[in-house]
């Protein structure tokens, strides 16, 4: 009895193993026979309507064959050529309207900058001046100290981020956002006289 579960067992294995190496075979020798393969799928593809072309309009194979694949390359042209034109007609349209409606956003955007966000800057920028000196400094510091804090934090994500890049690139020494944080710290760290 448990000679036959040692077999299925073996059995299973041996198949398994079998459609792996084949598997990896394939893998290595597709680089070589791709197109014998991509031939295999249009020879599968065709071979019913050669058939029929040879049973009901009674050609020969060769002729078939030759009518087939003139007919495929055919519809495959006709294919290419509606989707280029396509491309070409989008293309076009996209070159008309576009800077039509990249003008209208900057319009947009200028009208709401003026409208909204300037009365509001310039209803903070007086009620600011009219606090105390006292008040004032409190607020530029806690202002400050906010801005370090992000900086330190956009610093921390910046030395995160490369640390992963570099782990997914060894051979890159220095990504760019690594170098424009570094370049940031000199520049700030030299700017403030603190090292």
């Amino acid at each position: 009895m448990s000679r036959v579960y040692v077999d299925r067992f073996l059995r299973f294995f041996l198949v398994i193993a079998a459609v792996a190496l084949g598997a990896i075979a394939m893998y290595y020798i597709a680089t070589v026979t791709y197109p014998f393969i991509i031939a295999f799928f249009i020879a599968m593809i065709i071979n019913p309507l050669v058939d029929a072309l040879e049973r009901k309009a009674k050609m020969p194979r060769w002729l078939a064959v030759s009518v087939t694949l003139i007919m495929l390359f055919a519809a495959v042209a006709g294919l290419v050529t509606l989707l280029v034109a396509e491309i070409v007609s989008g293309t076009q349209y996209l070159a008309r309207v576009v800077p039509e409606k990249f003008q209208a956003l900057i319009t947009y955007m200028e009208t709401f900058v003026a409208d909204q966000i300037i009365p509001i800057y310039k209803d903070l920028a007086g009620m600011f001046k009219s606090l105390s000196a006292a008040q004032q400094d409190t607020i530029m510091q806690n202002i400050q100290a906010v801005g370090k804090k992000l900086g330190r934090r956009l610093v921390n994500l910046s030395r995160a981020s490369c640390k992963t890049f570099r782990s997914f690139s060894p051979g890159c020494r220095m990504p760019r956002p690594c170098l424009f944080f570094r370049c940031w710290r000199r520049f700030s760290s030299a700017k403030t006289g603190t090292v």
